[in-house]
């Protein structure tokens, strides 16, 4: 069998300049910019979703193969420059499988690195708008205000660690069972939970 990128009939179908509609497989500006490959882009982004959730390699293989009959049923060829003879010709169909699966790849790459500073922001600002939340929400409750207060009185007394401990772990029961009661902090904490954010 043989190893080669191209097609067994590549030979009789070189062109030297690609069709509108074809896929060049290579790298750099003219080929990016090229009307099919900005095609071939599209169609990823159209089926990205469908990849990324599919779990099984059958299925991701399925959606290859969807991309590739799309790109053919409009008249396109996956097509590579031979080096030896400069023609552009067709590449065997191991090869365009390959390649297509790998843009998949690689624009979820992308999408993933662009995505991930900006998400980190976006974590950031919400944990700091969780918090001032839930400060300004002790302060404005009196029983909360309370059990606070007396427990930053303790901290600051020459007590042992152990009993400064217990003193910490009756006090954080207090305050649950008191937040328990109140519906105001069942609702600030319903809504970090709707968000996907831990309190």
């Amino acid at each position: 069998r043989s190893t080669s990128n191209f097609s067994d009939n590549s030979r009789s179908c070189g062109s030297s300049s690609p069709g509108e509609m074809d896929i060049i497989c290579g790298r750099g500006k003219v080929v990016s910019e090229h009307p099919g490959n900005k095609r071939l882009r599209t169609l990823i982004s159209e089926q990205l979703a469908a990849y990324q959730s599919s779990q099984e390699k059958i299925a991701k293989s399925a959606i290859v193969s969807t991309i590739i009959r799309k790109v053919r049923e409009s008249g396109g060829t996956f097509l590579k420059e031979n080096p030896h003879n400069g023609l552009f010709e067709p590449v065997s169909e191991r090869f365009l499988r390959e390649k297509v699966g790998q843009k998949f790849r690689d624009t979820l790459h992308t999408i993933h690195k662009s995505n991930s500073p900006v998400k980190k922001r976006r974590q950031y600002l919400e944990r700091i708008e969780q918090q001032r939340c839930i400060a300004n929400y002790l302060q404005e409750s009196a029983p909360l205000a309370s059990l606070v207060s007396s427990l930053n009185q303790h901290a600051y007394k020459d007590i042992p660690d152990q009993k400064l401990l217990h003193i910490l772990n009756k006090t954080n029961i207090k305050i649950i069972e008191q937040l328990n009661k109140e519906k105001a902090a069942l609702s600030i904490f319903k809504s970090f939970e709707e968000r996907g954010e831990s309190v």
